[in-house]
Order: structure tokens, then sequence, then C-alpha cells
């Protein structure tokens, strides 16, 4: 926990997203080698160059996922895509196991609204949640951190 400035945390990563996520590129480098091994080599360089570019992009998601306060402004990250959520925004935080597609490599997640409509929240889970949250509850005074949050506890299963 650093106030003021910047702060960054690293996403948890759980087992069953390490699968989905590096899936792909175990998939993409087995066409290569099907390629090869079936003698298509006309395939075998625009599939290797799949297989190439999967395995980069997948290991700047799986490497390149985490959540940064800077300044006045949350910034989540996950390779190339950013999402910047304003700190005064932020209205309530909760955990969830909602699997919505969100820059989070796990399912025990918290939920951050940062407004009154249902799309305005992000999915996000720290390691250190409980870092994670008092630097956020430093930051953001006025958001209603639900109880269990630090804990992983989703409010739906109390």
């Amino acid at each position: 926990m650093t106030l003021p400035g910047s702060a960054r945390y690293e996403s948890r990563r759980d087992a069953a997203f390490g699968v989905l996520v590096w899936s792909s590129a175990v998939v993409s480098a087995a066409a290569t080698v099907l390629a090869g091994v079936l003698g298509d080599l006309g395939a075998v360089l625009p599939v290797a160059a799949v297989a190439v570019f999967d395995a980069l992009f997948m290991a700047w998601l799986w490497f390149g996922t985490c959540y940064a306060f800077e300044e006045d402004v949350l910034v989540c990250r996950s390779g190339p895509f950013r999402e910047r959520v304003r700190l005064d925004a932020i209205v309530s935080v909760r955990a969830t196991r909602n699997m919505l597609s969100s820059m989070s490599l796990s399912r025990d997640r918290l939920e951050i609204r940062y407004g009154p409509r249902p799309w305005q929240i992000t999915l996000v889970s720290p390691v250190d949640r409980r870092g994670f949250l008092e630097d956020l509850r430093l930051r953001c005074p006025a958001a209603r951190i639900e109880p269990g949050a630090a804990d992983g506890v989703p409010g739906d299963a109390r």
C-alpha cells in the first residue's frame, strides 16, 4: 500500500484460466507440426506465423495483466487492453465469481462499480486483495466496500 502516487497490483492467476489461455497456443503449435508432418510445406509458414503470434499474445495477456493506481485513476491492463476508471467515480466494491469477460485471470474477483448503469463495472483479481482494497479505501473514501470483499466471499454466497 502506497499513497500518493502509483501502486501496482499483479493479477491472481488460476490454473483453469492458465489452461484456457495456453491451450490456444498449444493447438496452434500442434497445427504447425501437423502441417509439416503431412508435407504441406506451403501451409507451414503461415500456420507457424499464427502459432508464434498466438503464443506471444497469450504470454502478453498472462504476464501483462495488472492493476495500478495512478494519480486519480485505476488503470486495469490485460495485454494490449486498457481500462481507466476515475477514482472519484467508484461507487462500490464487492467480491464476486462473475465469469464475464474481464481483465482478470482468476474466478475470485472484485467487482468495482463506477456508475449507476449495469455495465459500469470492471472485474479485477489482485493477488494482494487486502492491500488493493486498503489502497482503494484510502483513495476512494466514499466508495462502499462490502463485507467479505477482502476475504473473497461473494455477497450472494453469504
